[in-house]
């Protein structure tokens, strides 16, 4: 079986040049600190132990302002 490595590296350089390009894109699209989030709907917990925690009543959809507590953090990520 012949193998031709000039295609292999074509491929190889093809996708790293994809995932820089996808690095680049989420670099240059920051948000600045102290803005503020637009009003969303998250799914409510179905754990009465999280539904404490966070100190809503019911399994039912909340918004941020329904938790209680001074500091609320949310993290969020991506995967490829």
């Amino acid at each position: 079986m012949r193998r031709n490595p000039g295609l292999f590296g074509f491929i190889l350089l093809a996708l790293v040049s994809i995932s820089c390009y996808s690095a680049h894109a989420a670099e240059t699209a920051n948000i600045p600190a102290g803005t503020i989030l637009p009003k969303f709907q998250m799914v409510g917990p179905t754990s009465e132990a999280d539904q404490e925690y966070l100190g809503l009543k019911g399994s039912k959809p909340f918004t941020l302002a329904q938790v209680s507590g001074k500091f609320v953090i949310m993290d969020f990520f991506t995967a490829l």
